[in-house]
């Protein structure tokens, strides 16, 4: 619900990316506790053993992570149509934005293995592309966020050229699932065709598209809150976890200055040793030059 209908809730809808801020905190707070509590064991042997733990730990979580997925991730290379329509979109002139078809975000290729992926296209190719970034949950959809996907969805439905839309391009995927405008095509001039894509030029005058950008006040504001947290976080850093864990870590670490017996080791400070060492300097002195010995 709050995906649809609260402006910007959009970016909680894919709660996966929202780790890689967990991770910021996580690796350096990881880091510096496997150092205080090495720190605090005597034996090195067992501190070692601490150290390839954690070292290991990631692999006994995840083992499937290990060695791309246990092998199942490999590299894939794309038909060579794929390079022939990009230099063709980026040597000709004729202005507008691609639209991919069918209008679906992901797909499924022979050539993939028929595995679901993202579209490549806006990734691959020299200009703006438009796809349907609607997003399907098991039978929910929620709608996307790009004006422009949902004025193209609106004219294919209706049969309505795409010129006046800033789309100069149209670009059918072929071998991969679901349906394609009938009366679009035959209005279109081939550019490009084969067994994987074929490339249209859209006829007509194409428009000037105006990227949709977002409302000036909220990015300003959402700028300030940013910087506002930076800043915070930097007074507050020694009431924080971090900074608590880098105090004690130079604590741990110290010059020893307050050790009563650190004087022994020749490094400054006064131990017991010290003090003994100066008082019978004191007496020896003291006895040279009152004739007597002690």
């Amino acid at each position: 619900w709050a995906t649809a209908h609260l402006p910007g809730a959009g970016l909680l809808r894919d709660g996966q990316k929202w780790i890689a801020w967990y991770a910021l905190l996580a690796a350096p707070c990881c880091a510096l506790a496997v150092e205080s509590l090495t720190r605090r064991l005597a034996d090195a042997g067992v501190r070692a053993t601490v150290l390839v733990g954690f070292v290991l730990l990631p692999l006994a979580l995840l083992p499937d992570l290990a060695w791309g997925g246990l092998g199942r991730l490999a590299p894939v290379r794309y038909p060579a149509e794929w390079s022939v329509v990009r230099d063709q979109l980026a040597r000709d002139p004729h202005p507008g934005d691609v639209l991919v078809l069918p209008f679906t975000a992901f797909r499924r290729y022979a050539w993939n293995a028929d595995r679901t992926v993202l579209d490549p296209a806006p990734r691959y190719l020299p200009r703006t592309v438009i796809v349907d970034d609607t997003l399907l949950v098991g039978p929910v959809q929620v709608k996307g966020e790009d004006p422009r996907a949902t004025q193209a969805r609106a004219a294919l439905d209706a049969g309505q050229p795409l010129a006046p839309l800033g789309i100069g391009w149209v670009l059918v995927e072929h071998g991969t699932p679901g349906s394609l405008p009938e009366r679009l095509l035959p209005t279109l001039i081939t550019v490009h065709t084969g067994p994987w894509l074929t490339l249209y030029r859209v006829p007509g005058t194409i428009a000037t598209a105006r990227p949709a950008t977002a409302p000036r006040a909220p990015v300003l504001a959402g700028d300030a809150a940013a910087l506002a947290l930076l800043l915070g976080a930097f007074l507050l850093r020694p009431r924080l976890l971090v900074g608590r864990l880098m105090s004690q870590t130079r604590k741990d670490g110290g010059d020893g200055a307050d050790d009563p017996g650190f004087g022994r080791f020749g490094c400054g400070g006064r131990g017991p040793g010290a003090d003994r060492g100066a008082g019978a300097g004191v007496h020896e002195r003291a006895g040279r030059e009152g004739g007597t010995g002690t």
